[in-house]
């Protein structure tokens, strides 16, 4: 693993710790949480304790296969951590695979790092609430990673066609 980097703003109330690989790009970090704080200011969430952890495909396939029952590796998991599920507090881990994520920015021609924000913002609104189980609710899942990915200056990365 790479670096592991904190909030430590103590009037900060995102408490948010990213673990990266050394061979994570290099703006990663900084990029992954700012994905965090605007997706959960644009859900008016005003606290929140998030640790995302990127991963190779040999980890995430562990992870699926324990907590899914699923073989092979996914793109992101997210794991709810609230012990009151009406809390305002968003606690949760959120872990991105980064090996998906450059096979999958190749194919769709975005950066490894615009593919890794999508994985982070997928994973945080499914502790939001939000599903992808049909094609409605998976319809507006992605309608809003696409808004979000846009602000962050992206631009709508899921459903990108190879140019």
């Amino acid at each position: 693993m790479g670096r592991t980097d904190r909030t430590l703003d103590p009037d900060d109330d995102y408490h948010i710790e990213i673990s990266s690989r050394k061979d994570s790009p290099e703006d990663a970090v900084p990029r992954l949480e700012e994905a965090i704080r605007l997706t959960l200011r644009h859900h008016q969430r005003a606290s929140c304790r998030i640790s995302l952890a990127i991963v190779d495909d040999a980890q995430m396939a562990e992870l699926h296969q324990q907590y899914l029952g699923k073989p092979g590796p996914t793109d992101c998991l997210s794991f709810d951590l609230r012990d009151d599920t009406d809390s305002d507090v968003v606690e949760g881990e959120i872990v991105v695979s980064l090996d998906t994520a450059r096979r999958e920015a190749g194919a769709r021609d975005v950066s490894e790092l615009a593919e890794l924000v999508l994985y982070a913002v997928h994973a945080l609104l499914h502790l939001l609430g939000y599903e992808d189980a049909d094609p409605q609710t998976a319809d507006r899942m992605h309608r809003m990673e696409n808004q979000l990915l846009t602000e962050l200056g992206y631009g709508p990365v899921f459903g990108a066609q190879p140019t």
